[in-house]
């Protein structure tokens, strides 16, 4: 979210279902749309800025096949996703859904060596914002704690100490 409100762009959207990380997004500069609350209404409310287009770019994070679906249901017509998260799943539409669509999809890890310098430069100018980052330090010790903590949606990140 960061990184894109950096870019200025007219609207920018947060879907998730967890109460905490729309709030975050929201102090970042998003607005939430909650997936779980109406999925037919957080599609309408993309639509009702775009002139009824739909989004110009959607970055999906998850890595689910319904959350791969959501962004492709709110990219509009020559659109583009670019999906980041770690899929285990089939492509959740089908080849003419997408040639007809002519959407854009870009898939795989981040190229981190290319990209990491004007990254930094973001983390330099945007760090007190991103302090809810690494207010979950916990002792390597700690794991299984951390992870637990993450999984119920408890914290944001955990960064372990060694």
């Amino acid at each position: 979210i960061v990184a894109a409100a950096v870019l200025k762009p007219k609207h920018l959207f947060a879907v998730d279902s967890v109460q905490s990380r729309l709030d975050q997004a929201a102090k970042l500069g998003a607005e939430p749309l909650n997936f779980m609350e109406s999925r037919d209404e957080m599609i309408e409310r993309v639509k009702s800025v775009t002139d009824g287009r739909g989004a110009d770019i959607v970055v999906e994070v998850v890595g689910l096949s319904p959350a791969l679906r959501t962004a492709f249901d709110l990219v509009r017509s020559f659109g583009a996703i670019s999906s980041i998260g770690v899929h285990n799943a089939e492509i959740p539409w089908s080849g003419s859904d997408a040639y007809n669509k002519n959407v854009r999809l870009q898939m795989g890890r981040c190229p981190v060596r290319s990209i990491f310098s004007e990254a930094m430069e973001v983390l330099k100018q945007e760090q007190d914002s991103l302090s809810f980052l690494f207010d979950n330090i916990l002792p390597l010790s700690d794991a299984v704690r951390g992870y637990e903590l993450f999984n119920e949606s408890k914290v944001q990140k955990v960064v372990f100490q060694v």
